[in-house]
């Protein structure tokens, strides 16, 4: 029962990441600039999660309930929370901008379904994933898919900001 909220909920994070960033850009000007739409659009996927968590705990029992909020926040802490604040410190530190949430926003989805990528590319979607995998394939796949989701974001958001600020200074 674990395992398979764990892939809804990571395919759900995955799915959700490119509409979440969109609408982020889209809100900025409402909702205090990336970051801050970031924050209000992560909170409502929370808040989504929650209203999933309750009504799996309705239908199938509390500890039904329990076992898909914590798998929802651990997904949502370890694909979303982690890698964005990682991704945004970096690129304000080695990127040289002073507010790196909109190049970690932008590192976010692609990263995530490099991921995914990843997670199938075993056996595609007719039969195997990354979980069957045994030996040198699983080390290697688990490797790179957890470099993606954890350090994906970070390396196009410092990518992204280097970038920048290097044709701003070069601007005449």
């Amino acid at each position: 029962m674990f395992g398979t909220f764990l892939l809804l909920a990571g395919a759900a994070l995955v799915a959700l990441s490119g509409p979440v960033v969109l609408a982020a850009f889209r809100l900025r000007e409402y909702l205090g600039g990336v970051r801050g739409a970031l924050y209000h659009l992560l909170t409502g996927v929370l808040g989504l999660a929650a209203v999933v968590a309750v009504a799996a705990g309705v239908m199938a029992g509390i500890s039904a309930g329990l076992v898909v909020l914590l798998v929802c926040l651990l997904v949502f802490a370890a694909g979303a929370a982690v890698p964005l604040v990682l991704a945004s410190t970096l690129a304000e530190r080695v990127g040289g901008v002073r507010n790196g949430a909109p190049y970690a926003a932008l590192g976010w989805p692609p990263s995530l379904y490099a991921a995914a990528l990843v997670f199938i590319a075993p056996g595609g979607f007719a039969r195997y994933n990354l979980t069957f995998a045994t030996g040198t394939t699983a080390l290697v796949g688990w490797t790179a898919f957890s470099l993606f989701v954890l350090f994906g974001p970070a390396v196009v958001a410092v990518a992204a900001a280097r970038y920048s600020t290097s044709r701003a200074s070069s601007a005449p």
